[in-house]
């Protein structure tokens, strides 16, 4: 008659438990992995495109920690204030970071659409992906898998 022997199954199924309720920390990393990779793709974008004049929008794209609900996502943007400019009465506006990358990316005010995020975020999709699942895989490993 056959045998089936179970032994270690209950730590198994602990660590499979385990794994289906990923650690926040490990989430929050793997984000901030992904949004490295993006960053960097936007910074090269911006300066392949020629668009890197004084360097203020390029060192402003910034990585934002979001939380909505149990949902947890980074968003990559340019932030902070660019410049500030005379308006034609006489007050003064801030153009923000952000303000300078959407135009580039979408045209506006006599200036042509460059698309720069689209195409960085198309260009380094799988490597986001990859830093992603690096950090994940790190993880397994430190829980023997």
């Amino acid at each position: 008659m056959a045998t089936l022997d179970t032994n270690g199954l209950e730590e198994l199924i602990l660590d499979l438990n385990g794994l289906a309720q990923t650690p926040s920390d490990v989430i929050d990393n793997m984000l901030m992995a992904g949004g490295e990779v993006i960053k960097k793709g936007h910074e090269r974008e911006l300066q392949s495109l020629g668009l890197v004049k004084t360097g203020r929008l390029k060192s402003s794209i910034t990585i934002h920690k979001k939380r909505s609900g149990s949902s947890r996502y980074v968003l990559i943007y340019p932030y902070g204030s660019h410049h500030q400019y005379n308006k034609n009465r006489g007050g003064v506006a801030t153009a923000t970071n952000n303000d300078v990358g959407f135009v580039l990316e979408v045209g506006g005010h006599g200036i042509h659409p460059r698309q720069w995020m689209r195409v960085a975020n198309e260009k380094n999709i799988d490597a986001a992906v990859d830093a992603e699942y690096k950090v994940y895989d790190l993880f397994l490993k430190t829980k023997g898998l």
